[in-house]
């Protein structure tokens, strides 16, 4: 059981948040990108308050999962039992994914749907992110245990 434990909380919590990580990164990118070339009423989407705000929010959710991410790695590396904090990287890496892929599909637009670009996919495999390995609501549930004891 304690083997299995270990394994749940690195080898798929704690491991959620690179892998969701680089999607996030990508769409950021992309989006960012995407922004700059697209016009539309005579100017890039860029200069848009709207859009600006959605890549602020992007930028935010990867800074602050990658800080975690790091954080927690570091703890479990050293010998610390991060249980509750892997299931902290999951929860997070799974709702700030699939929430930053989709602003990344907004700002793309109809093209941001299309099979041509790997969002879709991204928020797919995100959103499966918020299941498998325990729901979100499991995770929850263990990181409400810790709080209270």
């Amino acid at each position: 059981f304690n083997l299995g434990q270990r394994w749940l909380t690195i080898h798929d919590r704690l491991l959620r948040g690179p892998y969701a990580l680089g999607k996030m990164q990508r769409a950021l990118d992309m989006s960012v990108e995407w922004a700059r070339q697209r016009v539309t009423f005579g100017k890039p989407i860029a200069e848009r308050q709207g859009v600006q705000f959605k890549l602020a929010d992007m930028y935010v959710d990867i800074q602050a999962l990658r800080s975690m991410t790091y954080e927690i790695a570091a703890r479990a590396d050293s010998g610390e039992d991060v249980r509750t904090e892997a299931a902290l990287v999951k929860l997070c890496a799974g709702e700030w994914g699939a929430r930053t892929v989709d602003q990344g599909i907004q700002i793309h637009g109809a093209m941001g749907e299309s099979l041509e670009l790997p969002l879709t996919l991204f928020y797919r495999l995100l959103r499966h992110a918020q299941i498998g390995g325990g729901t979100n609501e499991i995770q929850r549930m263990l990181i409400a245990r810790k709080l209270l004891g």
